[in-house]
């Protein structure tokens, strides 16, 4: 299972300037539902992922990469704005890029 593949179209395809496109992506309804899908499946699907394309476990990866998803949905994308909401979806994010360093790890450690 791929996350986030191509999606192959056939027909005609129309340009959307970046400016007029929005599109509100629900992808979790609740925490629980975040966890469960997230944590426990796509994380592992995603290490996977980025095993099998050469990328490798690395410690100061392991704690920037979290803490940069972190301020990238609070900070930049203005996450603080959503209030407690938004606070925990940055963490969970966060703990989430942290879980597919650690699976990557384990794989790295299979290896050996």
């Amino acid at each position: 299972m791929l996350l986030h593949s191509q999606v192959p179209v056939t027909g005609p395809i129309a340009k959307i300037p970046k400016e007029k496109a929005f599109m509100v992506h629900l992808d979790y309804f609740s925490f629980k539902q975040f966890v469960k899908r997230s944590i426990l499946q796509y994380a592992a699907t995603e290490a996977r992922q980025r095993y099998l394309a050469g990328v490798r476990p690395n410690g100061i990866k392991m704690v920037i990469l979290p803490l940069r998803k972190f301020f990238g949905r609070f900070v930049i994308r203005r996450g603080f704005r959503d209030g407690n909401a938004g606070f925990v979806a940055a963490v969970s994010l966060a703990i989430y890029e942290f879980i597919i360093w650690v699976y990557l790890s384990e794989f790295s450690e299979l290896d050996e």
